[in-house]
């Protein structure tokens, strides 16, 4: 299973970096949830539910405008306010 995508490649390093991401520590406090990152530019994730997998895309993909301060309250937007994650249905 799982969803494979274009990111890009600067965002990938820094998802792969040892240091803590703090786009990923986001997402992972909103759901469970797997990623592959290459520093080729190409990322899957996977998650029990499908609308975490679009939410992963959707905040991979637009994070790397924003800086990682940022990024916590971006991941928050998305998944539909600050109360956190509410899954498939709402």
């Amino acid at each position: 299973g799982g969803y494979s995508f274009d990111c890009p490649s600067g965002l990938c390093r820094a998802m792969a970096a040892d240091a803590p991401c703090p786009l990923l520590e986001a997402l992972g406090a909103v759901a469970a949830f797997e990623v592959a990152v290459g520093v080729n530019g190409r990322v899957w994730v996977d998650a029990a539910q499908a609308s975490m997998l679009i939410l992963s895309q959707q905040a991979m993909l637009l994070c790397h405008t924003h800086p990682p301060e940022s990024h916590q309250r971006l991941v928050q937007t998305l998944a539909g306010g600050s109360d956190g994650y509410r899954g498939e249905g709402g």
